[in-house]
Order: C-alpha cells, then structure tokens, then sequence
C-alpha cells in the first residue's frame, strides 16, 4: 500500500502490534508478551496479527532507550546507514524492524503497525494516527 491509497482502497491482512518501543513503557510489554504466549484475544480470520517486542534491551533495563529514542530512528537516513560496529543499539533496531514489518509501500510489507505506549500525562485512552 502507497502512502497516498486510503486503509479503503486496500485490505488491511497484515498487522502489527508493537510493545516496548520505549522501555520503561510497560502496558504495552505486558501486553504483546501475554500474546505472545497466547494469541487467540487477537487471532481474526484472514487477518495476520503479530505482537512485537520493539526494544528489548531497553525493556531489559526498564529504561526508555539504550542510546536513542526508537521513534526517532525511522528515517531514510537512519534506515539506509551501514552497519558498523559504532552505530547507535536504536538504529540497528530500526533497520530489522523495517526489513521484518516493511520496507514501507512494498510488497510484502505489513498494512497497520500500532505501536502501543504509555503516558504520565492526564490525557485517559488516547489514538495518536499518523499516515506515514
């Protein structure tokens, strides 16, 4: 699916669901972990739904990131950097992710990522959407 085709326009058959993209966000670990374990709360028919931890040496170290914020690391820059021994734990992270869940627009790639995270705020149930 293209960026410019609407969630109309194409059948949603692949999903995932993200935890732990920041570490120390913990609903969202819980969650993918216990589907992980058992996933019929989410199994649909003829649809792929795959529960992923995004971080997991950040979760590891109940901290928010090893050596950048994960969010921020999904750009072509980012994403089309050698793999080198300094590059930051995130972007590598970054890379797999994206060979495993895309690369965005292609074949293959999955349609709807949510990526589940948690807040001190006072904002209640909150859906952020974002088109890229």
């Amino acid at each position: 699916m293209n960026p410019s085709q609407s969630l109309q326009d194409a059948p949603v058959r692949k999903i995932a669901i993200f935890g732990g993209t920041h570490g120390n966000e913990l609903s969202g670990v819980f969650l993918v972990k216990s589907w992980q374990e058992n996933g019929a709360e989410i199994e649909r028919l003829g649809l792929e739904v795959r529960p992923f931890l995004a971080n997991p040496r950040a979760v590891e170290k109940c901290c928010r990131y090893i050596d950048c914020d994960l969010n921020r690391v999904f750009d072509s820059e980012n994403l089309g950097k050698e793999l080198a021994d300094n590059i930051p734990y995130e972007v590598r992270r970054a890379q797999e992710i994206n060979g495993l869940f895309g690369p965005k627009g292609q074949p293959g790639a999955y349609d709807l990522i949510f990526d589940l995270h948690n807040t001190t705020a006072n904002m209640g149930g909150t859906l952020i959407l974002e088109s890229s």
